[in-house]
């Protein structure tokens, strides 16, 4: 009787040192959200799959939502993916991006040429955390009036 605790356990054992190879074998990106210089709490950050994006298909990989002081990390990225970071706040709190009134950011890279920022893909190595994946800005959308 004895003897099927002892496999039982072994057999467990092993499946959590898998489990926790594949934890170790993704990676995590971390960063701030601001607005006007400004740290956003309660932000939702979501990365987006950049292939997937491409295929029209449903391109949300994961997310996270900023804390007090508009931090985030997002923990088991997928690694040797392209994903673009985006940051929304819901104001109005309907738990859904309303246009006009929910402001959206996103990571990229700011052009001296145009004096406008661009959207960078963002990817991650094996095991690697990613840090500095910051959102400097977010704007509304208005609402089209065609």
């Amino acid at each position: 009787m004895k003897r099927w605790w002892v496999i039982l356990a072994a057999v467990a054992f092993a499946l959590s040192l898998l489990a926790c190879e594949e934890v170790l074998e993704k990676g995590s990106i971390e960063g701030n959200v601001k607005d006007d210089g400004q740290n956003v709490p309660g932000a939702f950050v979501l990365l987006l799959e950049e292939g997937k994006m491409l295929a029209g298909e449903a391109p949300l990989g994961n997310g996270s939502v900023t804390n007090a002081q508009g931090n985030y990390t997002i923990l088991l990225v997928e690694p040797n993916k392209n994903y673009y970071v985006v940051a929304v706040k819901d104001k109005n709190g309907d738990t859904t991006y309303t246009p006009g009134v929910d402001p959206i950011g996103y990571y990229g890279r700011y052009s001296e040429t145009t004096r406008l920022w661009y959207p960078a893909p963002v990817s991650v190595a094996s095991g690697e955390k990613k840090k500095g994946i910051n959102v400097a800005d977010m704007h509304i959308i208005p609402i089209p009036t065609w």
